[in-house]
């Protein structure tokens, strides 16, 4: 079941990196009278390690990374520690904050599931600053004392979840047993991602 759920994480990042990085690096395009030139991005990807050497890198973060460098675009690898400078934050205009499981879900030292209300705050007042974030679902699910902000009715909302409003939605904890996911999309993936799920499988969906 780890398995599968690692192998969905690292899909959907590569999806991700196939739809967005290209668009991202269009739109950062200026214009100057009749001359056209591209502004890149700098680009922020947090990772589980900091100066302890404990860091390490999924193959979806591996093949994002070699796709913005490819166009040109700068790109820093940093520890959460970022998430408490807002300073820093500020010099960067994409930041991507990778959760999956099996990569840094564990430790809550190093992992993304586990933040504070600061560090959430300075996430929304970031992108309301007009940042690109790009992250999974678990982003801050978990208070750093250990607490699931689920809580109450198997929900992350407005409450007890500061994320909520920015990506515009609550997330509910369900059972995924009889549901499929299929992408129709033949220029990424035309198929079955994942098969109908037989057993008991608790995931966060929109």
């Amino acid at each position: 079941m780890k398995k599968i759920i690692i192998f969905i994480s690292i899909t959907v990042a590569i999806i991700a990196g196939y739809i967005f990085i290209p668009e991202l690096l269009m739109k950062s395009k200026s214009f100057t009278g009749d001359k056209e030139y591209k502004k890149l991005p700098k680009v922020l990807f947090l990772t589980t390690g900091n100066e302890e050497g404990n860091g390490k890198i999924s193959p979806g973060v591996s093949i994002a990374l070699q796709s913005f460098n490819r166009r040109g675009a700068f790109v820093w690898l940093d520890s959460r520690d970022a998430l408490m400078q807002p300073e820093l934050l500020a010099k960067y205009s994409i930041m991507v904050l990778p959760t999956s499981l099996g990569y840094h879900d564990g430790d809550k030292k190093y992992s993304l599931t586990y933040l504070s209300d600061f560090e959430m705050q300075n996430i929304v007042n970031w992108v309301s600053n007009g940042g690109i974030l790009i992250a999974e679902e678990n982003l801050g699910r978990n208070t750093l004392d250990d607490a699931d902000r689920v809580g109450i009715n198997n929900e992350l909302n407005p409450e007890t979840w500061k994320l909520s409003q920015l990506f515009g939605i609550k997330m509910k904890e369900l059972d995924m047993v009889g549901f499929s996911i299929e992408e129709k999309d033949a220029n990424i993936w035309n198929g079955t991602i994942k098969e109908k799920s037989v057993e008991d499988e608790w995931i966060l969906v929109p």
